[in-house]
């Protein structure tokens, strides 16, 4: 694992997109706003049946990547997925804090049904 401090040559977080999907239910869409800043945006369906397509449910947590508040980390140096802990009283299938697991994903679309996990 590396570090959130650690600086990659050349590789930049800014603008790409990256998802965690924990259930059937939902989706938990990440944005680098900037190389140190993450916006996370909560992505749901009525159904768990592939053909029901997500959608935008709430935004979800804002953090910066060097805040020691959180124990964010970058998996590997591509920067192409990372780690943090989260917690969503909303989503019953979460036991209290959870360790999320992003993987970079640009082709996040609002129609996406179906999502490899």
């Amino acid at each position: 694992m590396f570090p959130a401090s650690i600086a990659y040559a050349g590789n930049s977080a800014k603008g790409r997109t990256y998802t965690f999907q924990g259930d059937r239910w939902f989706i938990y869409k990440a944005t680098a706003i900037k190389d140190d800043v993450f916006k996370i945006e909560k992505w749901g369906r009525f159904l768990a049946d592939d053909d029901v397509p997500f959608e935008f449910y709430s935004d979800f947590l804002t953090f910066k990547t060097k805040d020691k508040t959180s124990d964010f980390t970058w998996l590997n140096e591509d920067l192409t997925a990372f780690s943090i802990t989260i917690n969503d009283p909303d989503n019953p299938n979460f036991t209290g804090a959870t360790t999320a697991l992003f993987k970079e994903n640009n082709d996040f679309t609002a129609d996406l049904t179906a999502f490899e996990y």
